[in-house]
């Protein structure tokens, strides 16, 4: 992780209100702290494995500070703080030594916007990453999902060949789930014997 160099001293300034700054878990009020004191034009860069996301080459996410203050404050989750997450999360799986291999599939790689813009890449990327994540011993595979302003999670259990939708908000009407035809058509030519592709818990 890499923080822009501070050539004056930058006064931090709170990013959100009192109230709800405390009442912020130990881990947002580090989060918070560290971020409050960055200029406002200049963002952390941490850097996305490849390997762990399934990329080409190395990429790279930026943090800004309205991004953090967004989140604190309930307004927005941006797509760079979810892969800086999966990053951390997978980083505390390893240091753990824990028994339970996970994958993940890049949401940016995954968002409606692009399954919208060109389905055939959606389904090379999907196919390859899910692939690579049951190789290296992967049994569930984690891909947060963006679409109709909310984030939601699906986990592919692979050895049910099932796929689980968590939608923390209940709507009336059920939303598109445009990533359904993706990762439908990929669990089928992952798993030829079901031919019906995988079970869905919605």
């Amino acid at each position: 992780m890499k923080s822009p160099s501070r050539g004056s001293a930058t006064q931090a300034t709170p990013l959100v209100e009192d109230t709800v700054l405390q009442s912020l878990s130990q881990e947002l009020a580090y989060l918070h702290n560290r971020v409050c004191v960055l200029p406002n034009d200049s963002p952390i860069q941490i850097q996305l494995p490849k390997e762990m996301f399934h990329y080409n080459d190395h990429a790279m996410a930026w943090l800004f500070k309205e991004d953090v203050k967004e989140f604190l404050s309930g307004a927005m989750l941006n797509i760079s703080l979810i892969q800086i997450s999966m990053r951390a999360l997978q980083e505390k799986i390893w240091e753990l030594e824990s028994p339970c291999q996970v994958g993940w599939l890049c949401p940016e790689q995954m968002s409606t916007a692009r399954i919208l813009g060109n389905s055939a890449d959606v389904l090379y990327y999907a196919e390859r990453g899910i692939r690579k994540s049951v190789s290296a011993g992967g049994k569930f595979i984690f891909i947060p999902y963006y679409e109709d302003y909310h984030w939601t999670l699906l986990v592919i259990c692979v050895s049910s060949n099932t796929i689980f939708y968590i939608d923390s908000a209940r709507l009336p009407q059920v939303r598109k789930r445009l990533v359904r035809f993706i990762l439908q058509n990929t669990m089928k030519k992952i798993n030829p014997r079901s031919p019906r592709g995988p079970t869905w818990k919605l």
